[in-house]
């Protein structure tokens, strides 16, 4: 979708990046002063890179070989900035009409739907709290038909339950309207929920592109991720209710329709056949070689070692129970237990460890 080549320098700072962004959702990872917002802008036509190219499909919206510049408004990204950059002198729907096309109705009741924005359209600006005024900015942005949305860190000054909502709602926006996303953010959670390909800059350099499991496979590229974020992302479908037990039975399901064993979790509200996106940290995960009886973990999941990537002072195991999935542990339990890849385990955890979320 997006294929980049490009160096900026300003100052003391210097940015390198060859990278290609897809059709689906990109995040942009890495500590302050990497070089996100930089790389953002110069994708937008804020910035003028110092030498490269930047592709759009087939349209080339900088060629700094050719003197080539598409502007701003002629290239089809359209930017969130972190700080939302309404207009205070209007109102919701004054703050939504700047971006649109009043012929286009069904687009205005689409926007509005998709991110609930019916209650607040009579709303002044400086009434409205952090996440609401993100929705805003993001909903005018959507008015304005971008081929690629660019997000810089849209969850920064959200609270925890805001932050769900905001990814709920971006992870809706992609799958109704097939637009891709480029997202800046220094937490690595909130791009794994939304099961974004990841593009690693440190100090102005591109250290690493892909999966999480390619990152991973590069130690130095895996040591800059912040593996308390790190989280198991599984898309399940709620197959029975046990109210007595206090828990809801889940089946891992793949978007390709292959199914996985299930897994016990806290009661939850939905029924049965509602699709949900359950998370659960490597931290959480105990690796057994032998299936255990006498424990107070609920789900015991039989799998098989893909690979053990080795991080300092932590392995990372990634364990094939249906779906991939990773455990943490430490390399003095790993080398205790023998493991390696290929061989047959059992991955564990406590059915409160496992977090579900509606998409």
């Amino acid at each position: 979708m997006i294929d980049c080549r490009l160096e900026l320098t300003r100052g003391d700072f210097r940015l390198s990046v060859e990278a290609g962004f897809g059709p689906g959702i990109s995040g942009i990872y890495g500590p302050s002063a990497s070089g996100k917002t930089s790389l953002l802008l110069c994708l937008a036509g804020l910035l003028r890179p110092d030498q490269g190219h930047i592709h759009l499909g087939d349209t080339i919206l900088c060629a700094t070989a050719d003197r080539h510049w598409l502007p701003v408004h002629r290239r089809g990204l359209v930017t969130v900035f972190q700080d939302d950059r309404l207009f205070p002198h209007r109102s919701v729907l004054g703050n939504l009409r700047y971006g649109w096309k009043a012929d286009d109705q069904d687009l205005f009741a689409t926007v509005v739907e998709l991110l609930d924005l019916a209650p607040l359209l009579s709303r002044r600006i400086h009434h409205l709290s952090g996440g609401e005024r993100q929705r805003v900015g993001l909903g005018r942005a959507l008015l304005c038909r971008p081929k690629v949305l660019l997000l810089d860190e849209p969850f920064s000054a959200l609270d925890a339950a805001t932050t769900a909502t905001m990814i709920r709602m971006l992870r809706r926006i992609h799958q109704c309207c097939a637009l891709p996303m480029i997202i800046i953010s220094h937490d690595l959670r909130t791009l794994l929920e939304l099961q974004a390909d990841l593009l690693i800059l440190d100090h102005g350099r591109q250290r690493a592109c892909g999966s999480l499991f390619d990152i991973l496979a590069d130690p130095a590229a895996a040591g800059l991720l912040d593996h308390e974020r790190l989280v198991n992302v599984l898309p399940v479908v709620v197959s029975e209710q046990r109210p007595e037990d206090h828990a809801s039975v889940l089946t891992m399901t793949s978007d390709q329709g292959q199914t996985g064993p299930a897994l016990i979790c806290p009661l939850h509200t939905a029924p049965p056949g509602t699709r949900l996106q359950a998370m659960l940290r490597p931290q959480d995960c105990i690796i057994s070689l032998d299936r255990p009886e006498r424990i107070s973990c609920r789900n015991r999941l039989r799998g098989h070692i893909d690979t053990i990537y080795h991080l300092n002072q932590r392995w990372l195991v990634r364990i094939t129970c249906g779906l991939p999935l990773l455990a943490e542990i430490t390399p003095q339990a790993g080398t205790k237990l023998g493991l390696h890849a290929g061989q047959r385990i059992w991955l564990n955890c406590k059915a409160t460890a496992i977090t579900t979320v509606a998409v």
